[in-house]
């Protein structure tokens, strides 16, 4: 860990000390405030470094996607040995597209049990189809987290005894805005730290299983629906017929007019 921790405190304390010795008149507080900063200036802080305990906060995740050949069965399957290795089941997904039905898990489970777990899961499977394991370590991150929390909290109450110091409106207000920044940045390392613990704590698998389901050729209408059928189609066309005469009414009033013209002049 660097030394930013050290000068970014007495940055801080530089900055309330100025900010409070125009109404600090007595000479005991000006050297104690001297002292106080003299103090901060000579910390060092440690560089990270990974211990036995913290080489363990490794992130370790996996993606799985095989066929099974009943994926019902095989779901039952996994998840009676998601329940006997103690893992969690935080989320389940069916769906089915027109030739496969597929089933998705998102599983935790403690690390020890993690590689167990995956090995026991691909036994259901008949074709695999991807598998991406990946692990990051974050120990060296963590270490540091708790470094900067620690650095800050100690800010913090350098800051609190500040504020009892404070001897107007304006002072209080400054260092109490102070304090608030402190403390935004305090709740941000916790969070993450917060983050970290629960990541490394529980692995994560994220398992796909689908099955193929063979495509089935529907099948013929029987002899009497297709007799049916076609009796239907025929009045239907006997209908249109009939209604397409009376579209070409004209053509038979020309027709009529044409036969009497005819007949008249054979009888002349």
């Amino acid at each position: 860990m660097k030394t930013t921790f050290s000068y970014f405190s007495l940055f801080l304390f530089c900055t309330s000390t100025l900010l409070f010795s125009r109404c600090s008149t007595s000479p005991e507080a000006l050297t104690e405030s001297a002292e106080s900063i003299k103090a901060v200036a000579d910390q060092r802080v440690t560089p990270a470094k990974a211990t036995p305990e913290t080489r363990e906060h490794v992130i370790r995740q996996a993606e799985v996607r095989f066929q099974v050949k009943d994926l019902s069965s095989s779901t039952q399957r996994v998840e009676n040995l998601v329940e006997e290795m103690g893992a969690t089941l935080t989320n389940t997904t069916q769906h089915q597209s027109e030739d496969t039905k597929t089933t998705d898990f998102v599983i935790r489970v403690q690390p020890e049990k993690f590689a167990s777990l995956l090995r026991q899961m691909q036994k259901e499977s008949i074709h695999l189809e991807q598998r991406t394991i990946s692990t990051e370590d974050v120990a060296l991150e963590y270490v540091d987290l708790e470094a900067r929390k620690k650095a800050k909290l100690a800010v913090e109450q350098r800051f609190l005894g500040l504020l009892k110091e404070a001897k107007n409106i304006t002072q209080i207000l400054e260092v109490e805005r102070q304090i608030q920044a402190v403390r935004e940045e305090i709740e941000s390392t916790e969070a993450r730290l917060r983050y970290l613990q629960n990541q490394t704590a529980y692995s994560t698998i994220r398992l796909s299983m689908y099955q193929i389901v063979p495509a089935t050729a529907p099948e013929g209408p029987s002899f009497f629906t297709r007799l049916l059928e076609a009796m239907n189609t025929g009045w239907q066309l006997w209908l249109s017929l009939v209604v397409g005469l009376f579209y070409i009414w004209p053509v038979w009033l020309a027709g009529l007019g044409i036969m009497i013209y005819l007949r008249k002049r054979n009888m002349a």
